[in-house]
């Protein structure tokens, strides 16, 4: 609640800044982060800008820290971006992540948009603007990206208050499991593809000539980024493509295929696998699994997933959609311990009837999280500008998953268990976690600040 009042208290003194009667105004400008610094690394740099004195100090006196967030430096591209738009930087203090400068309205008004600004406070006394104009203001500089139609998938989330500070999983390389992709939509112009292979073809072709529709609109919604039809969660992360679906049939080798996949998302430093895919029932003489089999430790696929979690990959998955059958229950490999297991709601946070309930077999309750999954908007496949709105825990998976990155993408060092921890702390039904939801629905918005932590959801 503290951190909000400060929230909200500097964005009333931003509003005092304009048209205050000066030419310029001395204002404290605050940057939202300090560039891409592993947290492993603070110690290293933190060094480089101390004294020998400084380092035996802490090194005696500080705990349990000796190094932490305010002893880097202030981000020098940040600083280059203001000195560039002729703004004459007098101070930059660390310790607040922020430069000192004099400014006019115009640049007031130009720095507000900037992606790289968290908020600027005026250095000296002021007078409040109107209530209408701080509203105005806040509203203004935290809807810079037009959702359109996703707008609500991305919302129920959380996942503008990330955007809307310049992280879109840049720097995080997510993996895609599906049945085929085909990039010719114009949403998925800005997508940045490292790297495809087709598991079931055993080649570098992955649009294939039938059953891409699944895959492509699951990469619509996580990384899809058309202004004013589609805004993907991650669209600024790299993305691994996998075909390892056969839409021929059913059969266990594309458990197979799952597997041999994961290794090689492994090999090439993927950060998170995104799986719209699971298995329980095959083609006659295959064999099917019975819900005995859902206890984590019996399919090849559950063994995988929960193997590539232990590597340091996080797995996001479909809980499936058998909430409406005889089967009901989730399936692999979202029985995994440590995949992340999604529930579909609807637009409201209904869970959906179709969503596959939990338990485990050996009593674990699943599915970990939901996220809207009725009616979601993604790219349709019939045509290269056309959209859709299709159903389903395919499609709150991926949206999930993009959530998932943007919170690497502020913080990487978190292990697969730790990011797990994090977004099960504030799902709406964390204190009462339940065999429908899980923990709730996503929201991420307070791990970066975007939101009241202690709002009832």
């Amino acid at each position: 609640m503290r951190n909000k009042f400060i929230i909200s208290q500097i964005f009333l003194i931003l509003c005092a800044t304009l048209l205050f009667g000066k030419d310029t105004q001395r204002v404290w400008i605050y940057f939202i982060d300090k560039g891409n610094y592993k947290y492993k690394d603070i110690a290293r740099i933190s060094k480089q800008h101390l004294s020998e004195r400084s380092i035996t100090r802490r090194a005696i006196k500080s705990t349990p820290i000796e190094y932490d967030y305010t002893d880097l430096p202030v981000y020098q591209v940040y600083v280059n971006e203001l000195k560039n738009s002729g703004i004459s930087i007098i101070h930059k203090s660390k310790w607040f992540n922020a430069v000192s400068a004099n400014i006019n309205d115009s640049q007031y008004k130009d720095l507000i948009q900037a992606n790289y600004v968290k908020n600027i406070e005026p250095v000296k006394s002021f007078k409040f603007k109107s209530k209408d104009d701080y509203e105005e203001l806040r509203s203004y500089k935290q809807t810079n990206l037009d959702y359109g139609p996703s707008f609500n998938q991305n919302d129920m989330l959380g996942i503008p208050a990330f955007h809307s500070r310049g992280y879109n999983g840049s720097g995080v390389l997510i993996a895609l499991f599906d049945t085929g992709f085909r990039l010719t939509h114009e949403a998925f112009d800005s997508v940045n593809v490292l790297d495809s292979w087709d598991f079931v073809e055993n080649d570098s072709d992955v649009s294939g000539t039938y059953g891409f529709s699944h895959g492509t609109q699951v990469l619509g919604v996580i990384g899809g980024y058309s202004p004013g039809n589609l805004i993907g969660p991650a669209y600024g992360a790299d993305y691994l493509l996998a075909k390892t679906e056969n839409v021929l049939g059913e059969t266990h080798l594309e458990e197979d295929n799952w597997v041999a996949a994961a290794e090689w998302a492994d090999s090439l430093g993927a950060d998170i696998i995104s799986s719209s895919l699971g298995y329980n029932i095959f083609e006659t003489g295959e064999g099917d699994y019975t819900y005995e089999d859902m206890d984590g430790n019996t399919t090849i696929v559950t063994i995988g997933a929960d193997l590539a979690v232990k590597k340091g990959i996080v797995v996001f998955t479909a809980a499936g959609n058998e909430g409406n059958n005889s089967w009901h229950h989730i399936i692999a490999p979202a029985d995994g311990d440590s995949v992340i297991a999604i529930g579909n709601v609807t637009s409201i946070g209904a869970i959906s009837s179709s969503s596959s309930r939990g338990p485990t077999f050996d009593g674990r309750i699943k599915p970990d999280l939901v996220a809207q999954g009725t009616g979601v908007y993604t790219v349709a496949t019939y045509d290269d500008i056309s959209f859709s709105s299709p159903s389903g825990t395919s499609f709150s998976t991926p949206l999930a998953a993009g959530a998932g990155a943007l919170v690497l993408s502020f913080d990487n060092s978190l292990s697969p268990m730790q990011l797990y921890n994090t977004l099960i702390t504030y799902a709406s039904n964390s204190n009462n976690p339940n065999n429908d939801i899980g923990y709730g629905i996503m929201n991420i918005a307070p791990i970066i600040g975007g939101a009241d932590p202690d709002k009832d959801s």
